[in-house]
């Protein structure tokens, strides 16, 4: 929210809108300080997180950056709700409507 707060609603609202407000819950948690920190702030191209944590959950997991973190730790469904919500942002934002 600190560096892409329109881009955060962007997505946010498109996934609610497109029936995917139960992957894109609207509650802010902690900042995360990682390597979109440079992206933003020395590239100044706005870029957002999209993580799947259940509600509450203050860890990552102890898979989380490991080489224990792979495929198996991704939710299908979820992956597939972030992939069109992130591809019907690109398209609208290219111009095209649906």
């Amino acid at each position: 929210m600190q560096y892409a707060r329109g881009l955060t609603n962007k997505v946010w609202t498109l996934a609610k809108n497109m029936g995917y407000g139960n992957f894109f819950v609207n509650e802010l948690s902690g900042g995360v300080t990682d390597d979109h920190y440079f992206v933003n702030t020395i590239a100044r191209i706005p870029s957002i997180d999209i993580i799947n944590k259940p509600a509450g959950d203050q860890s990552f997991g102890d898979h989380w950056h490991t080489v224990n973190d792979d495929m198996s730790n991704i939710d299908k469904k979820s992956l597939r709700a972030v992939g069109q919500v992130v591809l019907a942002v690109i398209y609208k934002e290219s111009g095209n409507s649906f």
